[in-house]
């Protein structure tokens, strides 16, 4: 069975967000550091990473002086979908669908790592360590779900209690928050559209 990421559903309607943010520039991670002695160090790469996150802080302002339903910092348990766009190497295929997955296009936690904290700067909340779920993608222009034409990042906010559930997704079980409920329905979903039958009857493997 092949599970086709582009036409998976995203985990939660971005319509909703109390925020979304749009940036362009030229994506670059965070997390790789280099001691300079007397006890400084500064991020590796910081001759790129410092105008992205600033790319990013600018777009956050922007989207936050536009957005009039909710008052910034935003408080209280967040959620977080991000998706980065990174420049398809030249050698790629053009013809389908690939995935950066070369050391080249960094590790997805410190993409994210980056965005969290320029949205922090930005004062889209008041610390990252509001965010309690994130979903991070990486994909090329213009292939894949949130997928920008040029390399940039999307980014929706919600607050815990508002990610809401997809269309015509049953009510959550108890204790089970709305968009948890929705993603693992979604994703089930998907599964049964995509997995053929056993001979035996059954679906998957397995004993």
């Amino acid at each position: 069975m092949t599970l086709d990421p582009t036409t998976a559903p995203p985990a939660v309607s971005p319509s909703t967000a109390a925020l979304t943010v749009t940036a362009h520039g030229a994506p670059a991670g965070q997390g790789a550091i280099s001691y300079v002695g007397r006890g400084r160090s500064i991020h590796t790469n910081h001759k790129r990473l410092m105008p992205w996150r600033q790319a990013i802080v600018d777009a956050a302002s922007d989207a936050m002086e536009q957005q009039r339903r909710h008052a910034f910092p935003l408080d209280g348990p967040l959620v977080v979908e991000l998706t980065v766009t990174v420049a398809k190497p030249k050698s790629a295929p053009k013809t389908r669908t690939t995935w950066p997955i070369t050391r080249s296009s960094s590790d997805i936690d410190h993409h994210a790592r980056a965005v969290l904290d320029a949205l922090t700067r930005a004062e889209v909340w008041r610390d990252d360590s509001q965010v309690v779920e994130v979903t991070a993608r990486k994909v090329y222009p213009g292939e894949g779900v949130d997928a920008l034409d040029e390399t940039g990042v999307i980014v929706h906010v919600w607050p815990f209690d508002d990610a809401p559930l997809q269309d015509g997704a049953p009510a959550p079980a108890s204790g089970q928050p709305d968009h948890v409920r929705a993603s693992l329905d979604g994703l089930l979903g998907h599964l049964a559209e995509h997995m053929p039958a056993a001979e035996d009857g059954r679906t998957g493997g397995g004993p």
